[in-house]
């Protein structure tokens, strides 16, 4: 009986850290805000959707802004979470002005 407590706490043990791994957040990955790197575009609103962002990782809000040149480009917002959190709008045809980082 005694040998079997040995083999579960030595097991839970094991787990812990490995748990603990497997829970920290992917931060490395996701670049930091770089200020100098800013930039401001105008446009209207072309669509809205939420989709798992390659750079956070998360499912994201994205909006694509169609500029005055009739180039598009896409702008993460925030999580999904965070837009819904806020009630946070956006809709197509909206004129916009977006700061992002390049």
């Amino acid at each position: 009986m005694k040998s079997w407590r040995v083999l579960l706490l030595a097991l839970v043990a094991l787990l812990i850290p490995y748990r603990a791994a497997a829970q920290k957040p992917s931060g490395a990955s996701v670049p930091k805000y770089d200020k100098s790197a800013e930039a401001v575009f105008k446009g209207t609103v072309d669509e809205v959707h939420d989709r798992q962002c390659p750079v956070s990782g998360g499912r994201g809000s994205h909006l694509e802004l169609k500029q005055a040149d009739g180039s598009v480009i896409e702008v993460h917002l925030a999580l999904t979470k965070f837009v819904r959190q806020y009630e946070l709008v956006f809709k197509r045809g909206m004129w916009s002005r977006s700061r992002a980082s390049r």
